[in-house]
């Protein structure tokens, strides 16, 4: 069979499911827990976390780990409008993004942030003139998926970061699901 949906799932690595699987059957207790084996599940979280930040190189800055992507776009989404609304209220979105990403617009836009949805070519892609005609000195946020999880479409990355380069208090916010 022949798997054409990766954009939205993607099959594991064998070699990382096998690990996955040996780390859930022997280390699946609380880490947050004061016995021997809730802390040793602990000192294997830190050594993970370590390893990440490692390979990012992220120094002391803080690494935060979610249920899955809707609680991260909550967190991103929802943090970087309120840590930048002093220099706007402004967001730019597309009726292209998931559901979870759509849902915090709909509630920023109740806490009285401005929502602009830019229109999209009849490829799915983000119309790029389009983004350019919404961007003003308020715009503080876009937020764009890079690949759609449902009908595969590609967005015009490299376009749309060209286009925020004029307006340097815009946070970009690209979603890999």
């Amino acid at each position: 069979m022949l798997y054409f949906d990766n954009a939205a799932t993607t099959k594991p690595d064998p070699s990382v499911l096998s690990s996955f699987m040996k780390v859930n059957e022997k280390f699946f207790y609380n880490p947050n827990s004061p016995h021997q084996k809730g802390q040793e599940v602990e000192r294997l979280l830190q050594n993970a976390r370590d390893q990440i930040k490692s390979t990012l190189k992220l120094n002391d800055e803080t690494l935060i780990f979610t249920s899955g992507a809707t609680e991260s776009n909550n967190m991103a989404l929802k943090g970087a409008a309120h840590q930048k609304k002093h220099f706007g209220r402004t967001i730019i979105t597309s009726l292209l993004e998931h559901p979870s990403v759509l849902e915090v617009m709909r509630e920023l836009e109740r806490e009285g942030f401005i929502l602009k949805y830019v229109n999209v070519t009849t490829e799915g892609r983000i119309d790029i003139d389009d983004l350019k005609s919404l961007l003003t000195n308020d715009v503080i946020l876009v937020t764009c998926m890079q690949v759609n999880n449902i009908m595969g479409q590609m967005q015009p990355i490299e376009e749309i970061v060209e286009s925020l380069k004029p307006y340097p208090k815009v946070h970009f916010h690209q979603i890999n699901r």
